[in-house]
């Protein structure tokens, strides 16, 4: 039995709209195959039917599988971060955060004893403390943008932004 769509063509406007897509759209996926060529610039509904259907089909097992090759590297990823922690090859970041403020602890403790081992006189002992305290207080500020740069996006590297003016002796 003969399918009545057998004998009905379309312009490219017709066809065009009857698919919801631009004439351009059309042209494209004749092109790549998806669509018959048009006889005489009329385009055969029935295969155009056809083709556009196995064209969105293929699209959707290709989203589908994209989206679950993306699935599946996420996974991937979280096991090797969760393994990485597991081995000690990774700390949380809350863990090097504490590190580093024990460790700057521990330097500044060691370094605020320098003025009174280098000198008896108190003016020179304040102001070699106050020398000190300003290195101190830049490295401070170099280690929070470090924590909030990665806090905010994982890692960008904070020595690329703008450095601090400071008044140098």
């Amino acid at each position: 039995m003969p399918n009545p769509l057998d004998d009905i063509t379309l312009s490219l406007e017709e066809a065009a709209a009857a698919f919801m897509l631009s004439p351009r759209r059309l042209q494209q996926l004749t092109k790549g195959g998806h669509a018959p060529k048009p006889e005489r610039g009329r385009y055969p509904a029935l295969p155009l039917l056809h083709g556009y259907l196995q064209f969105m089909r293929a699209e959707e097992r290709s989203a589908t599988r994209s989206a679950d090759d993306e699935l599946k590297r996420l996974r991937i990823q979280r096991e090797r971060r969760k393994n990485d922690v597991e081995v000690r090859k990774l700390l949380p970041l809350e863990d090097a955060e504490f590190l580093i403020s024990e460790l700057v602890g521990l330097i500044r403790l060691e370094f605020n004893n320098v003025p009174a081992r280098f000198s008896r006189e108190l003016d020179v002992r304040d102001k070699l403390q106050e020398k000190i305290d300003d290195a101190f207080h830049a490295v401070a500020n170099g280690i929070e943008k470090c924590g909030a740069a990665l806090r905010a996006d994982g890692g960008s590297d904070p020595s690329e932004a703008a450095p601090d003016d400071e008044d140098d002796d």
